[in-house]
């Protein structure tokens, strides 16, 4: 006896059932999630990292998974009197296709937009990618909490896209690429430092012909000391015989200034924090029937600055998971 149509039709249609019934699931489900907070705190500890063996001070508002309030991270960081904030985030939008970079500084510039400047260079450097500078204003000054209620120089670096594909595959599998957003961020934070410093005017003698006399002697017991991130002390014994005058210093062999005759202490108020500084002090003479002046050979004295404390906040956390992205 002949089966019913309907019945072959259901068992020809039976696999194709049971096929669809395998693969919606797994369409419905497809490509793995990922919390924007993960990659956050991951990248902030890999800066953490470069800072300290720089000898870079690092205060962290996380260091696990939990929930930080946006408060709690700006009094931390106003308590602590750090010399910059970076709040470290990954974006999203809309559009899939956004997979650029952006930096936030206050809307008072200053400090904060040089701090943000240098990171957005970096960042669009090794991202390859570009990188854009920016500020947004709210009902009561800066539209972000962190900007607005801190008071140091402090940015927002919103690194890649997390609603991009592409790039949450990266952030979440790739330690290479978030290495890559940890040394840009470094690599802003130490270039920030060295401009840290006030603007000096050349002394007098710096557009003299100036020559070296090794028969001049130079100062003696020659000493160097930070007295604080910007300003180092210089210390030295006056130097004996016939031939004596001023002390002329020298900072990586620019002239910087000059000690009158019988002074003992010279203070470098043009320093920057975290820097390495080679100072060089010589005895000049200047002997009336020449147009150049003589100068001893340098008496050499290295100085390190201490360096800026940072406060690196990863942002969300805990129940707050940021962004959601997939890959």
């Amino acid at each position: 006896m002949p089966r019913p149509k309907s019945l072959n039709s259901m068992r020809r249609l039976l696999p194709v059932l049971l096929l669809v019934g395998l693969l919606a699931p797994a369409q419905a489900h497809a490509g793995n999630r990922l919390f924007e907070k993960s990659p956050n705190l991951d990248i902030a500890r890999r800066v953490q990292a470069l800072l300290l063996h720089a000898g870079v001070p690092v205060v962290m508002t996380r260091t696990s998974d939990r929930t930080t309030s946006l408060e709690s991270r700006t009094t931390l960081a106003n308590g602590r009197r750090v010399d910059a904030f970076i709040s470290l985030h990954n974006n999203a939008s809309p559009s899939r296709s956004a997979n650029w970079s952006e930096v936030y500084h206050q809307l008072s510039g200053g400090g904060s937009r040089t701090l943000a400047n240098m990171i957005r260079g970096r960042l669009a450097t090794n991202l390859g990618q570009t990188a854009y500078l920016k500020t947004r204003r709210g009902d009561h000054g800066d539209y972000y909490w962190q900007l607005r209620h801190t008071s140091m120089p402090a940015v927002i670096v919103e690194s890649a896209f997390i609603s991009n594909r592409r790039q949450a595959r990266l952030l979440a599998t790739s330690a290479a690429y978030r290495q890559k957003i940890a040394q840009s961020v470094y690599e802003g934070i130490m270039a920030y430092q060295r401009t840290l410093r006030r603007a000096s005017t050349p002394p007098e003698f710096a557009a003299e012909t100036r020559v070296t006399v090794p028969a001049v002697p130079p100062p003696e017991s020659v000493r160097g000391r930070a007295i604080n991130s910007h300003i180092v002390r210089l210390t030295w014994t006056p130097v004996g015989g016939l031939v004596d005058g001023p002390v002329r210093v020298y900072r990586d062999g620019v002239p910087i200034g000059e000690a009158p005759l019988g002074q003992t202490v010279f203070e470098d108020v043009w320093a920057a924090p975290g820097q390495s500084y080679r100072y060089e002090l010589r005895t000049a003479v200047k002997p009336s029937d020449l147009a150049a002046s003589l100068e001893s050979s340098p008496a050499v004295v290295g100085v390190r600055t201490p360096p800026i404390v940072v406060c690196l906040d990863p942002g969300h956390g805990g129940r707050d998971p940021g962004a959601t992205g997939s890959y």
